[in-house]
């Protein structure tokens, strides 16, 4: 990927080189790009050429035999499928930030059985550049799974909004969770390593009402969010 400008050398509140940091993030993203493409040329297609080739010779295999081969082959090509977007999802990097959100979200929302509702409309979000729009998408997407993992949510609302200078991503957890489940939420040893990266594009974390069963924890961005 192409970098923006020269590296401005800032420090985290750990000390951290942002410049370093960002270049992680971003070479890790460039990583599980290559995965997705070398799972689809190489599994998805061979599986897809299989399930073709099951079509070709159905006629000598038994129904019943014939139709387990489809479903189990089916399956599998919509795992690796869903795998494939997990790990880059090409929404993001075609079509931006809210569509691979709503995506994330209905995905996750599918696979947990949680309430996960997202407000965010594409006109009310900055065109923030590819780098800084892969930070921003990593980032919810390690909360939310925190937040799933830790709280034992019934229900997450997610609002994307915007001011005069910052955008705010908003949080707001329905859990069973207690108050010592929620700090133990904030407290995980993942969450440095967010804000670590929330602040690589000049944002700030923080948590607005915390008590048992109700959390929200706010992400923001200043509008014209660049890589450090």
């Amino acid at each position: 990927m192409k970098k923006k400008g020269s590296q401005t050398k800032v420090l985290t509140p750990g000390g951290k080189n942002l410049s370093v940091l960002t270049n992680t993030i971003l070479l890790y993203e460039k990583e599980l790009r290559q995965i997705a493409s070398i799972m689809h040329e190489e599994a998805g297609q061979s599986l897809v050429a299989l399930k073709m080739k099951l079509e070709a010779i159905q006629d000598n295999i038994r129904k019943g035999d014939y139709q387990e081969l489809q479903t189990l082959t089916g399956g599998i090509i919509k795992t690796i499928r869903d795998s494939i977007a997990e790990l880059s999802p090409s929404l993001l990097y075609d079509f931006g930030l809210i569509p691979a959100l709503q995506w994330l979200c209905g995905s996750m929302k599918t696979r947990t059985g949680i309430d996960i509702d997202l407000d965010a409309k594409e006109d009310k979000v900055p065109a923030y550049d590819l780098e800084a729009t892969i930070i921003l998408y990593r980032t919810v997407k390690a909360l939310l799974s925190l937040i799933v993992c830790e709280t034992g949510p019934s229900r997450i609302a997610i609002k994307l909004g915007t001011g005069k200078t910052r955008m705010a991503i908003s949080f707001s957890v329905d859990a069973k969770a207690s108050s010592k489940d929620i700090q133990r939420l904030l407290t995980h040893p993942d969450i440095p390593t967010l804000e670590g990266w929330i602040g690589s594009i000049g944002g700030q974390f923080s948590v607005e009402d915390k008590k048992e069963g109700h959390l929200k924890l706010i992400l923001q961005y200043p509008l014209t969010a660049s890589p450090r």
